[in-house]
């Protein structure tokens, strides 16, 4: 088998180099699945793969790099309006609550999708921003959409997509937001516009503050612990005076920063910042 080609000791080495540029933790229960993908690189780029990593850890790691070591080691599985009980509580508890604050004042919500992946998470959002703002063009409001791999960036700003995305999605959302073509749809340009993708990897310093609410679902699994704890804090500090976090259900015991507060909606747990925390 190709992968008993790779020696352990070589493994451990780009584990270690994977963490450190990129943030991606593979243990050594996971190495198996790293050799996979590194024979997948390897394949790509026609060479052996011992041979292949070595001379990447040996180079200077440039965007190109980074995109195709993403490309191998992120996975793009998501869906319009995954978890609508999420979207629904947005839509019903947190979006009356900033209007409330703002509204008549400054009327501006700012959001960020962090790991929006091929952008139906974000797409979704102004979806539902359109629907529940009364007289939305009267607001000022800024979707951030980021993610590591620029592959899946240009997917989500070409907005065009398969019936799969849409498996667990509400028919209006399909109906109202989209143009057909044949068994593909794009979506329309006034939802598209509102939304700015940036290729972003979160162990990096983040350039973004006043953020309402956060979405960072299935990203933190992929950190090691203590970059995950780093990511944790520049998302708090990204964050408005009781902004909302929203990470999955099976990454909530990963969010012990003394500046949130743990919150159980119906059907949901979500992180909102306190209103005075020490960092």
């Amino acid at each position: 088998m190709q992968s008993k080609l790779i020696p352990n000791h070589l493994v451990e080495r780009f584990s270690d180099f994977i963490k450190n540029n990129i943030g991606l933790s593979y243990p050594q229960k996971r190495w198996d699945t790293l050799k996979r993908s590194i024979i997948l690189m390897a394949d790509d780029q026609d060479t052996d793969p011992a041979t292949y990593i070595q001379w990447l850890m040996a180079s200077e790691l440039t965007l190109k790099h980074v995109d195709i070591l993403a490309k191998h080691l992120t996975i793009g599985e998501t869906y319009f309006f995954r978890d609508m009980q999420l979207f629904n509580t947005i839509k019903k508890t947190i979006l009356p609550s900033l209007m409330k604050t703002r509204v008549g004042k400054n009327q501006s919500m700012h959001f960020w999708s962090a790991g929006c992946c091929t952008g139906e998470e974000p797409y979704s959002l102004a979806m539902l921003l359109d629907r529940s703002l009364p007289e939305r063009f009267q607001w000022d409001i800024k979707i951030m959409a980021t993610d590591i791999n620029s592959i899946f960036l240009k997917k989500a700003r070409q907005g065009i997509y398969t019936d799969w995305s849409f498996r667990d999605a509400p028919a209006w959302c399909k109906e109202q937001y989209f143009k057909q073509n044949k068994k593909k749809f794009e979506i329309l340009p006034v939802i598209r516009e509102m939304i700015n993708f940036k290729q972003l990897n979160l162990i990096q310093e983040i350039d973004a503050s006043w953020i309402d609410l956060i979405f960072c679902r299935n990203v933190l699994m992929y950190f090691a612990p203590e970059l995950r704890e780093q990511v944790i804090t520049r998302l708090y500090h990204a964050l408005s005076p009781q902004g909302w976090l929203v990470v999955s259900p099976s990454e909530t015991t990963f969010v012990n920063h003394p500046g949130f507060e743990f919150v159980r909606l119906p059907g949901v747990i979500l992180f909102r910042k306190k209103k005075k925390a020490s960092t």
